[in-house]
């Protein structure tokens, strides 16, 4: 039996009475099924600790661009951003909530012939205790070809821990999609950042510079504001203020939707995710209930695509039926 089973009987909506709602109710249900595996494939890397806990969305292709990495912002710059957000939010506090440290990506673009080629190169230059852990590789869990993952591990020393670094290649991006530590311990921002710091300059950017391929290293502090608008950041925060983070309230819900319902009415839907979650556990939301709510996100987000894409396949057949009819 499939994980999702449209249930049998009369759907009581405008939009799937008739034979064409029978067949967009269909689509819907086709769609929702992919998402539910989309999840699942999601939540079995995770568990495998190949990617973080939240997933950064992939970055388009950047074509004719060498090299790229964007620059931590400066004192002077951070505080005229600062009094931007001010002159917008009402506050330096609520201002300066909206700007955090952030996980840094770090993504290399190219042809997947010359990024296989590049994995190598990476190896032979290994050094201070970093090396390719072929065994490990082989006991991870596939997804039918459509990407294909490394690992990476540096050794314990007196002053540093053992760790785990996993890079995807899936098309033209190969990705740095976590590093793990060997114990059950967590890394810290910092920490996880200067790790992969380590890693591009030492190894990486060699390699990749030698190919001729495009490297992108993220900042290490994004705008929460810039991200999602100030009236995203006002909406959000009513619903975060008021919110019991212990137990659901039906009020609650509501102010969420709302929230949800203003992202999808943005012209950029494309959202960092990641930043979202870390913003909703610097809020006082445990980590278990802010990734609750950022898969509810990226549920909202699809489910308004599709819903999106099939009322206007409704309205082009209303179009062409008032046509003939004329």
């Amino acid at each position: 039996m499939s994980a999702f089973t449209p249930v049998r009987g009369k759907l009581n909506s405008p939009f799937t009475s008739g034979p064409s709602g029978c067949r967009i109710a269909v689509e819907m249900a086709y769609r929702l099924h992919a998402l539910f595996g989309q999840f699942r494939k999601e939540k079995n890397l995770r568990d495998a600790g190949l990617i973080r806990r939240t997933p950064h969305p992939p970055k388009q292709f950047l074509a004719g661009q060498r090299h790229r990495v964007a620059p931590a912002v400066g004192k002077k710059q951070g505080e005229k951003k600062m009094n931007g957000e001010m002159s917008r939010s009402g506050s330096t506090e609520e201002a300066a909530h909206t700007t955090t440290k952030v996980f840094r990506d770090l993504t290399v673009y190219g042809d997947p012939e010359v990024l296989d080629a590049l994995i190598p190169g990476i190896e032979s230059r290994l050094a201070d205790g970093w090396y390719r852990d072929r065994e490990s590789e082989q006991g991870l869990p596939s997804d039918g070809g459509q990407s294909q993952f490394f690992l990476f591990a540096r050794r314990a020393s007196d002053a540093r821990p053992a760790v785990a670094l996993a890079m995807c290649a899936e098309g033209r991006r190969l990705s740095v999609t976590n590093v793990m530590p060997d114990d059950d311990d967590r890394l810290s921002c910092a920490q996880y950042n200067a790790i992969l710091l380590e890693f591009y300059l030492k190894f990486l950017h060699p390699a990749a510079s030698e190919a001729g391929l495009t490297v992108e290293l993220s900042s290490d502090e994004r705008s929460f504001e810039r991200e999602y608008g100030w009236q995203g950041v006002r909406v959000l925060k009513r619903f975060s203020v008021i919110a019991n983070k212990s137990s659901t309230h039906p009020a609650d819900l509501r102010r969420w939707m709302d929230f949800l319902i203003y992202l999808h009415h943005r012209p950029n839907r494309d959202y960092d995710f990641g930043l979202l979650a870390k913003w909703l556990i610097e809020d006082g939301w445990s980590a278990e209930k802010a990734h609750r709510l950022i898969s509810e996100c990226e549920f909202a987000r699809d489910l308004f695509r599709a819903y999106d894409e099939n009322m206007s396949e409704i309205s082009a057949g209303d179009r062409a039926t008032n046509d003939q009819a004329g």
